[in-house]
């Protein structure tokens, strides 16, 4: 939390990082981003090569859509549904790493995001989800593909129809879930 104000406040982060405007730092209450009917994944809107930082996403609907080549840092999705055809994570990336604090070698932020409460049918392909978070969430029908779930924490949560294929689980921590 201290990480995250810190950076919401001063929006200071490494010159490799180009925070989207109208996504980064910033509260989103019961914003709809897709949407529609179901559609086959070949017609969801599209969303690429993407910072978003620092941003919650509160009571927030994500359908028929596909995020690619983003950036996701120190985001909190609380009480999201993840629904209608569905959500595909593409080379998405959930964590800062690298340090910000001089000298920085050998140090790491391990800065990711939480996904508290939400309802998730999504597909995670060839993602990068180290040290994510999901706190009281209904997993159904989401694929892992391909993709690094390293030290992913998961809380209280229902697992049904989940697929793991190629995808390192080293460190993952599953409590109290089924």
């Amino acid at each position: 939390e201290k990480l995250f104000n810190e950076i919401r406040l001063n929006k200071n982060l490494p010159k490799e990082y180009v925070p989207n405007e109208k996504y980064s730092y910033k509260d989103f209450n019961e914003s709809v981003f897709g949407g529609g009917h179901p559609k086959s994944e070949d017609e969801f809107e599209e969303i690429s090569n993407t910072d978003i930082v620092c941003s919650k996403f509160i009571n927030c609907r994500f359908s028929n859509i596909k995020l690619k080549s983003c950036r996701f840092i120190g985001c909190q999705f609380s009480n999201c549904d993840f629904i209608g055809g569905g959500v595909v994570f593409e080379e998405c990336i959930f964590i800062k790493q690298e340090s910000d604090v001089i000298p920085n070698l050998n140090k790491e932020d391990n800065f990711s995001c939480e996904f508290n409460q939400c309802k998730i049918y999504a597909k995670f392909l060839s993602c990068n989800l180290s040290h994510l978070v999901f706190d009281k969430c209904d997993l159904k029908d989401t694929n892992f593909e391909l993709s690094d779930m390293t030290g992913v924490m998961i809380f209280y949560s229902d697992l049904k129809m989940i697929i793991i294929i190629d995808t390192d689980l080293s460190g993952v921590k599953i409590v109290a879930s089924y």
